[in-house]
Protein backbone atom coordinates (compact mmCIF):
# COMPACT_ATOMS: atom_id res chain seq x y z
CA UNK A 1 0.00 0.00 0.00
CA UNK A 2 1.45 3.14 -0.97
CA UNK A 3 1.84 5.95 1.83
CA UNK A 4 -0.72 8.19 0.23
CA UNK A 5 -3.66 5.31 0.90
CA UNK A 6 -3.00 5.49 4.89
CA UNK A 7 -5.06 8.10 6.38
CA UNK A 8 -5.30 9.73 10.07
CA UNK A 9 -6.52 7.34 12.45
CA UNK A 10 -5.29 4.18 11.18
CA UNK A 11 -3.59 1.86 13.33
CA UNK A 12 -0.37 -0.02 12.75
CA UNK A 13 -0.02 -3.29 14.85
CA UNK A 14 3.63 -4.51 15.16
CA UNK A 15 4.94 -7.75 16.39
CA UNK A 16 8.69 -8.12 16.91
CA UNK A 17 8.09 -11.67 17.14
CA UNK A 18 10.68 -12.95 14.39
CA UNK A 19 13.73 -11.20 15.97
CA UNK A 20 15.62 -11.04 19.63
CA UNK A 21 14.54 -6.61 19.34
CA UNK A 22 14.06 -6.13 23.58
CA UNK A 23 10.67 -4.35 22.51
CA UNK A 24 9.37 -7.96 22.65
CA UNK A 25 10.98 -8.53 25.98
CA UNK A 26 9.31 -5.62 27.30
CA UNK A 27 5.86 -5.96 25.82
CA UNK A 28 5.36 -9.21 26.95
CA UNK A 29 7.01 -7.94 30.71
CA UNK A 30 4.56 -5.59 30.72
CA UNK A 31 1.56 -7.59 29.48
CA UNK A 32 1.93 -9.65 32.28
CA UNK A 33 2.34 -7.07 34.46
CA UNK A 34 -0.92 -5.30 33.46
CA UNK A 35 -3.19 -8.19 32.81
CA UNK A 36 -1.72 -10.83 34.91
CA UNK A 37 -1.60 -13.49 31.69
CA UNK A 38 1.62 -14.31 29.77
CA UNK A 39 1.70 -14.04 26.15
CA UNK A 40 0.58 -17.28 24.02
CA UNK A 41 1.39 -18.44 20.99
CA UNK A 42 -1.56 -16.51 18.99
CA UNK A 43 -0.34 -13.39 20.43
CA UNK A 44 1.46 -11.93 17.36
CA UNK A 45 1.30 -8.23 18.02
CA UNK A 46 3.55 -6.24 20.47
CA UNK A 47 2.85 -2.72 19.61
CA UNK A 48 0.34 -0.01 18.47
CA UNK A 49 0.86 3.60 16.72
CA UNK A 50 -1.35 5.34 15.02
CA UNK A 51 -1.01 7.37 11.62
CA UNK A 52 -1.02 11.23 11.18
CA UNK A 53 -0.61 13.56 8.76
CA UNK A 54 0.76 16.49 9.33
CA UNK A 55 1.54 19.12 6.67
CA UNK A 56 1.63 16.61 4.08
CA UNK A 57 3.80 13.84 6.06
CA UNK A 58 2.95 10.47 7.51
CA UNK A 59 3.39 10.27 11.29
CA UNK A 60 3.19 7.99 13.37
CA UNK A 61 2.22 8.91 17.04
CA UNK A 62 3.02 5.95 19.69
CA UNK A 63 3.68 5.35 23.22
CA UNK A 64 6.99 3.49 23.13
CA UNK A 65 9.88 2.98 25.45
CA UNK A 66 9.97 6.66 26.24
CA UNK A 67 6.80 8.32 26.23
CA UNK A 68 4.60 9.55 23.46
CA UNK A 69 6.59 10.21 20.60
CA UNK A 70 5.81 11.53 17.25
CA UNK A 71 8.01 10.26 14.52
CA UNK A 72 8.19 10.32 10.68
CA UNK A 73 6.84 7.35 9.54
CA UNK A 74 9.92 6.66 7.08
CA UNK A 75 11.79 6.54 10.28
CA UNK A 76 9.95 4.99 12.61
CA UNK A 77 9.39 1.84 10.47
CA UNK A 78 13.11 0.81 10.17
CA UNK A 79 12.57 -0.21 13.50
CA UNK A 80 9.93 -2.90 13.33
CA UNK A 81 9.18 -5.97 11.87
CA UNK A 82 5.83 -6.86 10.87
CA UNK A 83 3.23 -4.24 10.43
CA UNK A 84 -0.54 -5.08 9.62
CA UNK A 85 -2.82 -1.68 9.12
CA UNK A 86 -6.07 -1.63 10.63
CA UNK A 87 -8.64 1.18 9.24
CA UNK A 88 -11.10 2.13 12.18
CA UNK A 89 -13.59 4.05 9.47
CA UNK A 90 -14.31 5.77 12.84
CA UNK A 91 -12.94 9.15 11.66
CA UNK A 92 -15.50 10.31 8.80
CA UNK A 93 -15.21 13.95 8.50
CA UNK A 94 -12.74 17.31 8.77
CA UNK A 95 -13.93 18.45 12.54
CA UNK A 96 -13.64 14.52 13.56
CA UNK A 97 -10.33 14.29 12.30
CA UNK A 98 -9.24 17.34 13.76
CA UNK A 99 -10.78 16.44 17.54
CA UNK A 100 -7.99 13.08 16.94
CA UNK A 101 -5.15 14.68 15.94
CA UNK A 102 -5.80 17.20 18.43
CA UNK A 103 -6.26 15.07 20.91
CA UNK A 104 -3.15 12.62 20.46
CA UNK A 105 -1.01 15.71 20.06
CA UNK A 106 -1.84 16.58 23.34
CA UNK A 107 -0.03 13.60 25.11
CA UNK A 108 2.98 14.19 22.56
CA UNK A 109 5.99 14.83 24.38
CA UNK A 110 5.26 13.53 27.60
CA UNK A 111 7.44 11.16 29.03
CA UNK A 112 6.49 8.23 31.65
CA UNK A 113 6.08 9.78 34.95
CA UNK A 114 7.65 7.10 36.89
CA UNK A 115 11.47 7.53 38.13
CA UNK A 116 12.38 3.83 38.81
CA UNK A 117 11.37 0.31 38.31
CA UNK A 118 9.88 -0.49 41.23
CA UNK A 119 7.22 2.76 40.59
CA UNK A 120 6.78 1.07 36.68
CA UNK A 121 5.73 -2.37 38.56
CA UNK A 122 3.89 -0.06 40.83
CA UNK A 123 2.18 1.62 37.44
CA UNK A 124 1.27 -1.52 35.66
CA UNK A 125 0.27 -3.31 38.78
CA UNK A 126 -1.85 -0.61 40.63
CA UNK A 127 -4.62 -0.58 38.18
CA UNK A 128 -5.19 -4.43 38.35
CA UNK A 129 -5.63 -4.40 41.96
CA UNK A 130 -6.11 -0.87 42.79
CA UNK A 131 -8.91 0.04 40.37
CA UNK A 132 -8.48 1.03 36.62
CA UNK A 133 -7.89 4.62 35.90
CA UNK A 134 -11.00 6.76 35.22
CA UNK A 135 -9.00 9.16 33.57
CA UNK A 136 -6.48 9.08 30.89
CA UNK A 137 -2.51 10.15 32.56
CA UNK A 138 0.83 10.80 30.91
CA UNK A 139 1.73 7.06 32.25
CA UNK A 140 -0.15 5.53 28.79
CA UNK A 141 1.61 2.32 27.33
CA UNK A 142 0.85 1.91 23.48
CA UNK A 143 -2.42 0.33 23.48
CA UNK A 144 -3.92 2.27 26.41
CA UNK A 145 -3.22 4.74 24.38
CA UNK A 146 -4.46 4.28 21.32
CA UNK A 147 -7.42 2.70 23.16
CA UNK A 148 -7.77 6.06 24.75
CA UNK A 149 -8.10 8.05 21.64
CA UNK A 150 -10.89 5.99 20.03
CA UNK A 151 -12.53 5.68 23.72
CA UNK A 152 -12.54 2.28 23.39
CA UNK A 153 -14.47 0.50 26.51
CA UNK A 154 -12.18 -1.09 29.15
CA UNK A 155 -9.70 1.70 27.59
CA UNK A 156 -7.69 0.84 30.61
CA UNK A 157 -6.68 -2.79 30.12
CA UNK A 158 -6.40 -3.20 26.27
CA UNK A 159 -3.32 -4.74 24.80
CA UNK A 160 -1.74 -4.98 21.35
CA UNK A 161 -3.47 -8.51 20.87
CA UNK A 162 -6.70 -7.63 22.77
CA UNK A 163 -7.28 -4.58 20.27
CA UNK A 164 -6.19 -6.72 17.42
CA UNK A 165 -8.25 -9.77 18.25
CA UNK A 166 -11.70 -7.34 18.84
CA UNK A 167 -10.80 -4.75 16.18
CA UNK A 168 -14.30 -5.28 14.48
CA UNK A 169 -15.94 -5.79 17.73
CA UNK A 170 -14.98 -2.12 18.21
CA UNK A 171 -15.00 -0.68 15.01
CA UNK A 172 -17.80 -2.83 12.95
CA UNK A 173 -16.88 -0.61 9.65
CA UNK A 174 -13.42 -1.38 9.88
CA UNK A 175 -11.45 -2.80 7.33
CA UNK A 176 -7.89 -4.40 7.21
CA UNK A 177 -5.72 -2.61 4.97
CA UNK A 178 -2.40 -4.27 4.61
Amino acid sequence: MELTNYKTGDIAFVSNKATSNPRTWVSDIIQFLQTGKLKNGNDIFSHTGQFIWIEGKLYVIDSDTDGVDVELFEKWVKRRTVIKVFRPNALTDLPAIQAYTELALSKAGNGYGWKSIPSFVFFLTGKRYLGRLTTPTDNMICSVFTAYLYNIKDWQIQTPQSLWVNRFKNFPNGEDCL
